[in-house]
């Protein structure tokens, strides 16, 4: 498995170009692709083009980065022909350049994932919840590691901002049956009911006795099952410690 393909950018076949991560909207439109992106809903700038093999209308994400930097990019098209056929046909020419996912493969379900220490890959196909949704197809890629470390956001104890115990490392949003969501699935096109799966870090050791002593109570309730790890099993929480 290789992602050294897209660790700095992608390519723009149709128009010669390769993208790199991190350029402004400005530079983007103006350096290159003069002229080409539109935005017909005031959103995400959008162009019909092929990446990894998938031909289809992606959108540039400059969202997410908070000096509005290019982060990703995302596809998500109707599909009205057999989606089985859809997703064996697409998701071919990615395995072929990145090789096996290493972080999904879920084939029966039409979900592929592959991901290292820069970038995040998706490929997913199927019916969202809701009749006006109908089949879609969607390919995602993420730099991950444009994100600034700033970023981390903080662990609290029961929802209480003046009680840190740790971290987040990584949070993944997942359909009720447990299939994990884009990370660039719009409002919209969230189901019904999903889920927020976060991966934490838990500051085992403290200065103060008081504080100490909340850690430790904390750690024997996970461990030993008790109303801690109630908690945290309902927030679907997992954690390590250090």
């Amino acid at each position: 498995m290789t992602l050294d393909c897209v660790h700095d950018g992608f390519d723009i076949p149709e128009y010669g170009v390769r993208v790199r991560w991190l350029v402004t909207r400005g530079e983007l439109c103006d350096a290159h692709l003069p002229g080409v992106l539109s935005t017909p809903d005031g959103g995400w700038p959008l162009l019909r083009f092929t990446c990894l093999g998938v031909a289809a209308a992606f959108r540039f994400n400059f969202v997410t980065h908070p000096e509005s930097r290019l982060l990703g990019l995302r596809s998500d098209d109707a599909t009205p022909e057999d989606i089985d056929r859809v997703f064996r046909g697409n998701a071919a020419t990615p395995r072929d350049r990145l090789g096996e996912p290493n972080e999904g493969n879920w084939p029966d379900s039409r979900n592929l994932m592959w991901r290292d220490g820069r970038v995040r890959v998706h490929y997913w196909a199927g019916e969202r919840d809701g009749a006006e949704t109908g089949r879609r197809h969607s390919l995602s890629v993420s730099f991950h590691a444009g994100k600034p470390r700033a970023w981390v956001p903080p662990l609290n104890y029961e929802h209480d901002d003046g009680k840190i115990v740790g971290h987040i490392t990584r949070s993944r949003v997942t359909a009720d049956g447990g299939t994990a969501l884009d990370d660039e699935t719009v409002v919209d096109a969230l189901p019904a009911k999903f889920h927020t799966v976060n991966a934490a870090v838990l500051y085992k050791h403290w200065q103060t006795p008081e504080l100490q002593e909340r850690m430790d109570t904390l750690l024997a309730e996970i461990v030993g099952g008790g109303s801690g790890s109630c908690r945290w099993n309902a927030c679907s929480t997992g954690s390590t410690t250090h």
